[in-house]
């Protein structure tokens, strides 16, 4: 659900430089995000790269806005899916 948030946001606000960055210290991160096997993997094949403290992952300025929704329409159907 995280994920999808995280991708979500982006994609309906990509100007917006909150949903731009993510946080992989905080407790959201730790726990929904970080334990499935590919999370992180999909973030930075959307376009997000470790910042340079390496705590976090910024989404690039040439990010792809088509790979994002493309994304975004299979982590929705996968949520759907492992939900029922």
């Amino acid at each position: 659900k995280i994920l999808k948030a995280y991708i979500g946001n982006v994609v309906k606000n990509p100007d917006e430089p909150k949903y731009r960055k993510i946080n992989m210290d905080n407790k959201a991160y730790k726990t929904k995000v970080k334990p499935f096997l590919g999370a992180k993997s999909l973030l930075l094949a959307v376009g997000f790269n470790p910042t340079e403290d390496g705590l976090g992952l910024e989404l690039s300025e040439d990010a792809d806005v088509k790979v994002l929704e493309q994304a975004l329409e299979k982590v929705e159907a996968a949520y759907d899916a492992y939900m029922k």
